[in-house]
């Protein structure tokens, strides 16, 4: 009666999916003519800024790297800190061996 269809498993759902041709072969020769172009300075159709591509990378990973080395500044504040620190430990050093040996009298 109706207890059969209660126990079947649900089937998958199908999709009806018709794919797209891609070539990326094509594509990779498109982008490359474009890039070209650009580079060459002639203007494509559907480039309306009417602007030259004039690459710009030259030396950028470089200074980004001295830039974010150097303008932090990280460096110096650890540097002060660790000669701080050691500073105080020397004069705690010897204040103990000033008081250990009796050569420093403090009342306590």
């Amino acid at each position: 009666m109706g207890t059969g269809s209660f126990f079947k498993p649900i089937k998958n759902k199908t999709f009806n999916y018709t794919p797209i041709y891609y070539n990326p072969e094509m594509e990779d020769l498109h982008e490359r003519v474009k890039k070209a172009k650009r580079e060459a300075g002639i203007i494509d159709e559907a480039d309306s800024s009417g602007k030259r591509y004039i690459p710009n990378i030259k030396g950028k990973m470089r200074q980004n790297l001295i830039t974010q080395h150097y303008s932090s500044g990280g460096y110096s504040k650890i540097r002060a800190g660790i000669i701080l620190i050691s500073f105080f430990l020397l004069i705690a050093l010897f204040y103990l061996v000033l008081k250990l040996s009796g050569l420093f009298f403090v009342n306590g």
